[in-house]
């Protein structure tokens, strides 16, 4: 199970939404299982193929599966189940981290896949 660059960049873009439609934040405490819904969305909604919730309980082994869609299903009522992604707005982000990446070492090995 391997995570693209789209996938990454749509689950920051969740993340952003439910902080600012559910006025979450994130802590210490909770951004664990905000990451990992935002990832197991994310991947759904890019990926033609996607993987199964039971798939990442048995992969990444963080959350039962009665937690995973647990947290799936309140991620989504968080953020009003609107997941939609304008081209703009993904764009916005690619070329923050984009630019970011370019101002830092640690971004050396991240790809543009077109």
């Amino acid at each position: 199970m391997r995570l693209s660059n789209e996938v990454c960049i749509l689950a920051l873009i969740f993340i952003d939404k439910l902080i600012k439609l559910a006025s979450v934040q994130v802590l210490t405490i909770n951004w664990n299982p905000i990451l990992y819904a935002a990832i197991l969305l994310a991947a759904k909604y890019w990926e033609d193929f996607y993987f199964w919730n039971i798939d990442y309980v048995d992969c990444i082994r963080a959350y039962s599966l009665q937690a995973t869609n647990r947290l799936e299903s309140t991620f989504l009522a968080l953020c009003e189940y609107g997941l939609f992604v304008p081209e703009a707005k993904y764009e916005k982000y690619f070329r923050a981290i984009l630019s970011d990446c370019e101002v830092s070492t640690r971004c050396s090995s991240f790809s543009v896949s077109q």
